[in-house]
C-alpha cells in the first residue's frame, strides 16, 4: 500500500512537471506589440504595448532628420512589464526637435529575441494651437 501511494505521488509529480514547460514556453514567446503617439504640448512620445509578462522590454528612439544625415540615436530605456504583459512610458524626443523628422521607436524583449518597430513623423508640440504671430502674413516693402 505504501509503495502504491509513492508511485501515485511520483506519477502526479511527473505530470505536473511535464505540464509546466509548455506554459512557460508560451509566456516566453508571447507577442511583442508596440504603439507610439506624440504627447501634446511636450517634446515626447507615449510608448505602450504588450510583451512577455513579468519581464522587461527595452525601448530605443531613433530620429531621421534628413536624407543626407545619418540616423541619430536619441534615447533608450528599459521598462518593467506588468503581470498582465503590458508596458507604458513617456519618452522625451527633445534632442530631435525638427518638425517633419521621422521618429523610429524600437522595442525588444530579451536580448536576441523578437523586436517590434513603429515610425511616426515629429510635429511641433502644439500643433492644435494657433499663434497669431505665426499665422500673420508679412508684407516686405
Amino acid at each position: 500500500m505504501f509503495s502504491t501511494r509513492r508511485l501515485l505521488g511520483s506519477l502526479i509529480a511527473v505530470l505536473l512537471l511535464s505540464a509546466a514547460p509548455p506554459q512557460q514556453a508560451r509566456a516566453a514567446t508571447a507577442a511583442l506589440t508596440l504603439q507610439a503617439e506624440p504627447v501634446v504640448g511636450t517634446q515626447a512620445v507615449r510608448v505602450h504595448g504588450t510583451a512577455p509578462a513579468a519581464g522587461a522590454v527595452t525601448i530605443a528612439l531613433y530620429a531621421t532628420i534628413s536624407q543626407e544625415l545619418p540616423t541619430v540615436f536619441l534615447a533608450s530605456r528599459t521598462l518593467a512589464v506588468d503581470s498582465s504583459g503590458r508596458f507604458d512610458a513617456e519618452m522625451r524626443t527633445a534632442p530631435a526637435y525638427v518638425p517633419g523628422s521621422l521618429l523610429t521607436v524600437v522595442a525588444s524583449s530579451t536580448p536576441g529575441a523578437q523586436q517590434a518597430q513603429t515610425t511616426l513623423v515629429l510635429q511641433p508640440p502644439n500643433t492644435s494651437l494657433s499663434v497669431p504671430v505665426e499665422s500673420a502674413t508679412r508684407s516686405d516693402p
